[in-house]
């Protein structure tokens, strides 16, 4: 099945929440009901494309690139790769948890790089990062047997990215810290653990019975623990992953 391009490379329009609205409509005669009916598109062309897949309705405070997010996976062939450089606000903020669940339970989430020593673009505004995925799977699901890499480099991606570090850093099954960058490597199931939420009254039996189908994600601050956390913290991380 070829249908779909073999890659979909983006640096979509950063645009807030509350001045989404309709491009060809003059700024001035732009009112609430006109921006919620143009939410209310951007949705169900997303929809349209992964209906079933989606956990909830999507959060009204998502920026705009959030949407760009499914509309660019939607374009691949099912071999295809997925490449985007955005901000990085999805990967702490609330309304990032419909793309952080939809992305843990149907594609591999190939890396997601950022770096600690230069903006990628030095005159914007907004931190950002580069996320690499693979094409949604035909199920939903398919996406929690891989593990998702977080990436930091510590020098200008001018002074690091090459093909052997590029091949390294594929090859992490669990932590890896050099001079240059640091990655770990985490299970999307249990990224999606980490940010399920169950009822209060649930037992840990039945946790384990219903797995996924009882409760909510809920979201999980993957900058700020994957990305931006102190040394200390990858230090404990792979101690742990020893015992």
């Amino acid at each position: 099945d070829k249908r779909g391009f073999d890659i979909a490379i983006g640096n979509p329009p950063y645009v807030r929440q509350e001045r989404i609205a309709p491009p060809l409509v003059p700024r001035e005669k732009v009112t609430n009901e006109i921006k919620k009916l143009y939410k209310d598109k951007l949705e169900a062309s997303v929809r349209a494309h992964f209906e079933g897949r989606l956990p909830r309705k999507l959060d009204r405070k998502s920026d705009l690139y959030i949407y760009f997010y499914f509309h660019g996976l939607s374009l691949l062939n099912p071999k295809g790769t997925f490449c985007f450089i955005t901000s990085n606000s999805w990967l702490d903020v609330g309304y990032g948890k419909n793309l952080q669940q939809f992305l843990l339970e149907n594609v591999h989430i190939k890396a997601i790089y950022d770096n600690s020593a230069k903006r990628s673009f030095t005159q914007a505004d907004i931190n950002t990062i580069i996320a690499v995925f693979s094409a949604p799977f035909r199920q939903k699901g398919d996406g929690l047997i891989y593990p998702a890499k977080f990436a930091v480099f510590k020098k200008p991606f001018e002074d690091t990215i090459n093909a052997e570090n590029l091949i390294e850093i594929e090859g992490v099954e669990d932590t890896l810290d050099t001079d240059s960058y640091r990655v770990i490597s985490i299970p999307q199931k249990k990224l999606l653990e980490e940010g399920w939420e169950y009822p209060e009254n649930i037992t840990e039996e039945h946790k384990k019975a219903f797995s996924f189908s009882v409760g909510k994600y809920s979201g999980n601050k993957w900058g700020g623990k994957y990305l931006r956390a102190p040394e200390i913290f990858f230090t404990i991380l792979e101690k742990g992953s020893h015992l």
